[in-house]
């Protein structure tokens, strides 16, 4: 659901790479029906013809349900010239092209432009590409021999690595995603095991720039090891949907101020999804939120991928 609120309030759009595809154009269907309150025929044909399934359960990963199965709209592409230090590297400098399926955000520290920044430059590694070594014991130096084990010759060879190190320029992002992924889940896990509890949860900027595009925070996701809810900024204001309450009759929608949030009880921010916009278009989320957001510290255990994601992913 959280997708549908960003696509109809919030300026959300399909690209055409989106749209041509066979899932982006049943995604396109799937809104159109949770657009009438065809709730339960829409998740009907996004597991049938999307998971391959015959069961209308959502319970997996946001990535199985979601993320994977449109690329095309978060998708990042990213270029880098690298820089090895060894003379013997016949490609000492080389462009390498990525394709990240998102932007881990520290926990450490509220996410925004300086972590944006951050993220676009790699830290220096060794090499370890093969070489062919020279004849001669300086050039020798500049390689690590290694022995493998070919199979297709069943025999084991001499490898020589580059011992060279590998060094960067700041990436250039050269596709743009029309949903940025800012994912809290390693961060989280890394916190959780160095501490035994829950990092507090921290807004993350209200906007941001990917290599001069703008970018809005348009949602919030939470999990609870089970199940997924989410924070839409739509407006002024901020739209909290849990669909889990419509069992106990209960009301799936809140409306909430963005300056006074309060991060659901038992819950822990998985995603924050940003959306493609310019300096001049409206906000959605404010750059008060982070201020003023209520947070809590669970000590229940770390995020587990495997949940309910229908509130989500819609």
């Amino acid at each position: 659901m959280a997708f549908f609120y960003i696509y109809k309030f919030a300026g959300g759009t399909l690209p055409q790479s989106v749209c041509e595809s066979k899932n982006g154009s049943i995604l396109h269907n799937v809104l159109d029906l949770i657009a009438e309150h065809k709730y339960d025929e829409a998740q009907y044909i996004w597991c049938k013809e999307v998971l391959d399934s015959d069961h209308r359960s959502l319970f997996r990963s946001l990535e199985e349900v979601f993320h994977n199965k449109v690329p095309n709209l978060s998708k990042i592409t990213t270029e880098t010239w690298l820089h090895c230090s060894s003379p013997l590297h016949p490609n000492a400098v080389a462009v390498k092209i990525q394709y990240p399926e998102s932007i881990v955000a520290p926990v450490s520290c509220t996410f925004g432009q300086k972590e944006v920044d951050s993220w676009l430059f790699k830290n220096p590694k060794p090499c370890s590409e093969d070489i062919i070594p020279g004849q001669d014991a300086h050039s020798n130096r500049q390689s690590r021999r290694q022995v493998r084990f070919d199979i297709d010759a069943s025999q084991e060879i001499d490898i020589h690595t580059c011992s060279g190190m590998r060094t960067s320029d700041k990436s250039k992002v050269t596709g743009m995603p029309q949903l940025l992924l800012i994912d809290y889940i390693q961060g989280s896990l890394i916190h959780y095991h160095q501490n035994q509890e829950q990092p507090p949860v921290q807004v993350p900027a209200g906007m941001i720039s990917l290599s001069g595009t703008i970018y809005h925070l348009a949602a919030l996701i939470y999990s609870n090891h089970n199940h997924f809810t989410c924070t839409v900024f739509i407006s002024n204001g901020a739209l909290y949907y849990n669909g889990v309450l419509s069992y106990s009759g209960k009301k799936t929608l809140h409306w909430l101020l963005p300056n006074k949030l309060k991060h659901p009880d038992n819950y822990y921010l998985v995603y924050a999804w940003y959306i493609k916009g310019t300096k001049d278009s409206p906000n959605p989320a404010t750059s008060s939120a982070a201020d003023t957001m209520e947070t809590h510290v669970n000590k229940k255990g770390p995020i587990k991928h495997k949940s309910d994601a229908t509130a989500g992913s819609g």
